[in-house]
């Protein structure tokens, strides 16, 4: 087998902008592709499912397989790296699970093992050292949770991103390079998993789509034109441009205000923030909402949406290599503590964002104050939570350098404007659809 060329078996002509990137699901003589379109072409990130048994998914150049992807084909042989054009340009192809060969800068190199790169391999060896030795510590403990299921996890998290952050054909034949036996499965398995789920803009956007669908879950909510989300999304508009993604797969961000009795509020991936008419009922002046937004626009920004999702990949990986169930690692105690982390961080994250933005950070402190009153101590507790939400807050907001502008008094009145007379008083709530 001297080189492998994969042509594309179709031409899509799908209606698209030219904007970068339009996601779409099409079907077509029994071939599937889902994923991110450019100029009516596939451009992106995608999945393809061909009639014939092939199946690619990865990144896609103007309808032809270019970056990095995996592509399996009918008779099972599977290749892993990178292409271009449609062609295997740094790949590892396996056959029956063992390596067959490798292309080298579009090169079949039969039997031949991947290259060993230098910057990888050291990443690999402090992956792999930090996992043996978080490995140690939990098995020197004779409880599995607690704090040694924790450290565990910490080091699995640590040591696998920092793996990720050498180039990608070069860490793909690093880790492919390992398979043959060994801890070095174990490395391709944590790359596995922390790669698990793509992070582009479209999946995003899906993802965080489905999330906010299931929260309303067919509740009621205010319509788009209501003054009280109006409002809200000129506030949220005016924090988010001080973000690092001040800009979504959409265009911008976007609330949608539910009723529910839970005072509630909830950031999906893709820019759609969940509000509970009742968790504005908490709110007293335009500041105390900005941190509201900004401490969920903060979700969006450090990506705690999919670290949820990896949280538990790396939990299963740990589980398997301690040869323990997954309820020792992955129970309740460490989801709060993980969850407790998140929200340290976005509440320091949402105080610098309103900060800067314009808004007085002491609001913020006393929001939460408010909220941990009205729904309980939450934050108290876990991992890195040795003190009440209060005064976390407070020892971060004396750090950031905000300076009162003198447009309090006009931000108050435009929240009694728009807020005063409760969220539904000016059109009954409609019936959300899932």
């Amino acid at each position: 087998m001297k080189r492998i060329l994969v042509a594309l078996l179709f031409m899509v002509g799908v209606v698209s902008s030219s904007v970068y990137a339009e996601i779409i699901t099409h079907r077509w003589d029994g071939n599937t592709y889902v994923g991110e379109v450019k100029d009516g072409q596939l451009h992106g990130q995608g999945k393809y499912i061909g009639a014939d048994g092939i199946k690619y998914e990865g990144q896609w150049k103007y309808n032809k397989f270019h970056g990095q992807g995996t592509l399996i084909m009918p008779d099972g042989n599977k290749f892993v790296g990178e292409f271009r054009d449609n062609n295997a340009w740094e790949a590892v192809v396996y056959r029956s699970g063992a390596i067959a060969g490798t292309f080298v800068q579009g090169q079949w190199c039969q039997g031949c093992q991947p290259k060993q790169a230098g910057a990888s391999t050291n990443s690999l060896s402090g992956l792999l050292g930090a996992l043996g030795a978080a490995t140690k510590q939990a098995q020197k403990s004779n409880q599995a949770g607690g704090a040694s299921a924790s450290s565990l996890f910490g080091a699995l998290q640590k040591a696998t991103k920092q793996a990720g952050s050498t180039s990608g054909s070069q860490q793909t034949a690093s880790l492919s390079s390992t398979t043959s036996g060994g801890s070095g499965s174990m490395a391709d398995k944590m790359y596995e998993a922390y790669h698990k789920y793509p992070r582009g803009p479209a999946t995003r956007y899906a993802h965080g789509k489905s999330e906010i669908q299931n929260q309303i879950d067919g509740a009621s909510m205010l319509p788009a034109n209501h003054p009280t989300v109006i409002y809200l999304q000129k506030v949220l508009t005016a924090v988010a441009l001080y973000t690092h993604r001040p800009i979504t797969y959409t265009g911008r961000y976007a609330v949608v205000v539910v009723e529910d009795e839970t005072p509630n509020a909830f950031a999906g991936a893709g820019g759609v923030f969940y509000v509970a008419s009742s968790m504005l009922d908490l709110l007293e002046d335009e500041d105390e909402l900005a941190f509201l937004l900004a401490h969920e626009l903060a979700h969006v920004e450090l990506d705690h949406s999919f670290s949820v999702l990896s949280d538990r990949a790396y939990a299963e990986l740990a589980a398997k290599q301690l040869n323990m169930d997954i309820s020792a690692i992955w129970n309740d105690e460490t989801k709060m503590a993980r969850w407790v982390m998140r929200e340290e961080e976005a509440d320091k994250r949402g105080l610098e964002l309103m900060a800067i933005a314009g808004y007085n950070p002491s609001a913020g402190i006393r929001f939460a104050k408010k909220l941990d009153s009205a729904v309980g101590e939450t934050y108290h507790g876990g991992l890195t939570a040795d003190t009440s939400r209060k005064s976390r807050m407070k020892k971060i907001a004396k750090n950031l350098r905000y300076r009162d502008s003198g447009g309090f008094e006009l931000r108050k009145k435009r929240f009694e404007q728009n807020m005063g007379g409760g969220v539904q008083t000016a059109t009954r709530l409609t019936k959300g659809e899932s």
